[in-house]
């Protein structure tokens, strides 16, 4: 990795970088001038940041056996694999995410923009840990569900169509249980979806509204709720 790569993004317009700054602490010249260029930066602290692999921290200090979407949709079979048997012991000091959140941050106050990536780890829970691990750094939980939606959309050009509730956008939306502008962690209290004017329960992905109608289930659904398989 060549941090002179970096800055040459920033200085030829482009829109997004996927990954994080190759040197951190950052510095006040780097994120003035990350703000100033207008790219989304989304650091994706469960790669390979430094050293060590971020998803490595998530899965040792996370629960995912206990989240009961997870169980529902993930065999047990794939979830041991995952989270069993390979998760190394590291010194919590030798993961570099908070200084890489840091640097995150102080773009962000800058009147920059930062967005969530996660790589694919972990379908659906990946999202809410790099949210988490942002606000490690002193990101506000306000500025963490920006990059999770308005600067998330302008990173793949769709601002004018996501991103925020208002006339003209489609209307995806999530009803949570939580207040995650009191605690970033109730983003994971997901009870319904709203996707394309349509509401669904968030468990079951059944639709509610405006009519009542039972999940056709996949064919990995076919034998019942993931849970019970082996």
């Amino acid at each position: 990795p060549d941090f002179r790569k970096s800055l040459s993004a920033l200085l030829d317009g482009y829109a997004s970088q996927a990954g994080a700054y190759e040197i951190f602490p950052l510095h006040d010249d780097v994120a003035r001038l990350a703000a100033a260029s207008g790219l989304v930066y989304a650091p994706m602290l469960l790669g390979r940041v430094g050293s060590q692999n971020g998803v490595m921290h998530a899965l040792a200090t996370e629960a995912p056996h206990a989240d009961p979407r997870v169980r529902r949709y993930s065999t047990h079979r794939d979830l041991d694999r995952l989270t069993r048997g390979r998760i190394p012991w590291i010194v919590a000091d030798e993961y570099p995410f908070e200084l890489v959140a840091a640097g995150a941050a102080r773009i962000v106050a800058h009147g920059g923009k930062v967005a969530i990536g996660s790589g694919g780890r972990v379908q659906g829970l990946a999202f809410h840990w790099e949210m988490w691990l942002l606000a490690k750094g002193g990101l506000s939980a306000h500025d963490v569900l920006r990059a999770a939606t308005t600067f998330g959309a302008d990173a793949i050009g769709l601002g004018d169509q996501l991103g925020t509730v208002e006339a003209g956008k489609l209307a995806d939306l999530q009803v949570l249980d939580r207040n995650p502008l009191a605690d970033i962690r109730g983003t994971n209290s997901v009870r319904y979806v709203m996707k394309n004017g349509r509401l669904y329960d968030a468990m079951t992905l059944d639709q509610v509204a405006p009519l009542r109608r039972p999940l056709d289930p996949p064919w990995w659904l076919a034998a019942g709720p993931a849970e019970e398989q082996r």
